[in-house]
């Protein structure tokens, strides 16, 4: 496999089972269909399923249950877990307005041309495998350089994601149109490949490790909420401009411009932290978050991404940081934000607004 890497300075509801289609011959195993952010089991419905990736070596992905301080660094040659996690490996939903939403989805997961391309965009919020790998940092190392290190070439990836964007608009327009977690999220995602594919792969140029492990290895995990802002989810302690209509709305365009917290898949220790009491976040100011920001900012003027809709107010968030300054990350036009936020649209999002300590 072949992959590029970019360095830093140092710093849905009741469970049913359906079987579906074959993958290179053998049946894919039976899927639990359930909320998207149900939590309750983190076991890998994946890890029974044939790899369907080529260059995959042997490794076991399941995590150990303590989160180590120091995240590793990355190995020239990794070995990949076998089966790869996937997106949606546990949780289809079962409220489909149509039919051929819920078997899109079904298809989709076992789709080698969707799998190949290892999406960040979505292991990040619907993969319950994902999600048990970030108690590991070596398996989760591994895993994004997955991510990052895909046979097909990433451009190769953003075109194949803009066209599975295609289909899913046209076979789940209603469940778009009524604001469907599930249909909207797989969208987000797709829409936002190209741009966590670069976040998901930076690395510490000291250190050699995925910024995103340093994030969740940290004490406390601040920058770990930065990887939530493509998810049209702000900063704890910030808000999403909307004006009152837009609040209030309760049509599919305000609808869609979020992802609902309750459907998103937390490490267990930001659960604690950020979902049952409320938080506020003080950033680190690292060079890892930095260059993340400007990732974002170079995304943040296509009004067709939530990233349009959230860098406001997490960029001034740093800028009034006494520790990351002014020139920390780069402002984007508030003209240009605000035609976003007129696209795209607005909806309440929960915001988490009160400190509370941390602990793992």
């Amino acid at each position: 496999m072949t992959g590029s890497y970019r360095s830093i300075p140092d710093d849905m509801h009741a469970s049913t089972l359906v079987r579906i289609q074959t993958v290179d011959g053998a049946d894919a195993p039976l899927l639990s269909l359930g909320v998207i952010g149900n939590t309750a089991s983190t076991q890998n419905s994946a890890s029974s399923t044939a790899s369907a990736e080529s260059g995959s070596s042997s490794l076991s992905a399941t995590p150990t249950t303590t989160l180590p301080s120091i995240a590793p660094s990355v190995p020239d040659s990794p070995v990949l877990p076998t089966p790869f996690v996937q997106p949606f490996d546990e949780t289809l939903s079962t409220d489909f307005v149509s039919a051929s939403c819920q078997v899109f989805f079904a298809n989709l997961t076992q789709s080698l041309p969707f799998r190949q391309c290892r999406p960040f965009s979505l292991l990040l919020p619907t993969s319950q495998g994902f999600l048990s790998a970030q108690s590991n940092l070596t398996l989760l190392t591994s895993i994004i350089y997955g991510t990052c290190s895909t046979t097909p070439s990433k451009d190769e990836c953003v075109a194949r994601m803009d066209g599975f964007a295609t289909d899913l608009r046209g076979a789940c327009s209603a469940e778009l149109e009524d604001g469907h977690a599930m249909a909207w999220g797989g969208l987000n995602g797709m829409k936002n490949y190209a741009m966590m594919r670069e976040a998901a792969c930076l690395r510490n140029q000291r250190t050699n490790a995925y910024c995103f492990a340093e994030a969740l290895a940290a004490t406390p995990p601040s920058d770990v909420y930065f990887y939530q802002l493509p998810l049209g989810t702000p900063l704890p302690g910030t808000t999403v401009t909307t004006t009152a209509s837009q609040a209030a709305s309760t049509t599919s365009a305000s609808r869609k411009a979020h992802i609902r917290r309750e459907t998103l898949l937390y490490p267990d220790f930001i659960k604690r932290a950020g979902e049952v009491a409320k938080i506020t976040i003080t950033p680190t100011c690292s060079a890892c978050t930095q260059s993340l920001m400007g990732i974002y900012a170079s995304y943040a003027t296509n009004s067709s991404l939530l990233i349009n809709d959230t860098y406001g107010d997490a960029q001034r968030a740093v800028a009034d940081s006494s520790a990351c300054g002014s020139g920390y990350a780069a402002a984007v036009s508030a003209a240009t934000m605000q035609k976003g936020l007129s696209m795209v649209g607005a909806a309440v999002v929960a915001v988490l607004t009160v400190a509370v300590g941390w602990g793992l």
